[in-house]
């Protein structure tokens, strides 16, 4: 049995997969296949993606509110037509823009929202054309002014007080502070 197809499970079964060599991403003959299969797909959707793009974009740049917070002071939203805000309701009922992503850059995208309990700050995690590692920016909702940035995979940020937060970062390039490195290949 060739190596490159055998696969060995639990218990000493053995079985022949002739996809193995598919698994060795720095192997040229693996990146030359994936390639080839990448043009093929897209040259077959090609006629059908042109079809939908525009009909597509149309739903993409509805208007949609989500991703609701409360605090003290009012509701905060993320806000998306062309591009994404966030903004606060107020209780007596007007609003206000707290954030406008074409502040920071083009294409930014805004998955998620955190708000302080008093809704003094809120914390804004940035995605660059939906990267999943981007970055948070805290904002001062009374000046509208960034206090405090955490770049990385940021997640579930919670505001312990008015000077310390707590979030959890998945570390995709640098190695975790126990000294362990992920195992993610970077595509593309």
């Amino acid at each position: 049995m060739n190596d490159e197809k055998k696969r060995v499970l639990g218990h000493g079964i053995i079985y022949q997969d002739k996809y193995m060599w598919l698994e060795d991403l720095d192997n040229e003959k693996t990146k030359e296949f994936i390639e080839k299969e990448d043009l093929r797909a897209r040259e077959f959707v090609k006629e059908y993606s042109d079809k939908l793009y525009r009909r597509l974009l149309k739903l993409y740049t509805e208007p949609i509110a989500y991703n609701f917070e409360i605090s003290l002071t009012g509701y905060f939203y993320i806000y998306r037509e062309a591009t994404y805000y966030v903004k606060r309701l107020f209780r007596d009922g007007s609003e206000e823009i707290v954030f406008d992503a074409r502040s920071v850059g083009k294409d930014i995208i805004i998955p998620n929202i955190y708000v302080s309990r008093k809704g003094d700050l809120v914390a804004v995690y940035l995605s660059e054309a939906g990267r999943d590692e981007g970055r948070a920016l805290v904002i001062d909702t009374s000046t509208k002014s960034v206090v405090d940035e955490i770049s990385g995979n940021v997640r579930n940020i919670i505001f312990l007080d008015d000077q310390r937060i707590y979030y959890t970062r998945f570390f995709r390039r640098e190695k975790c502070p126990d000294g362990t490195q992920h195992r993610v290949r970077e595509y593309l």
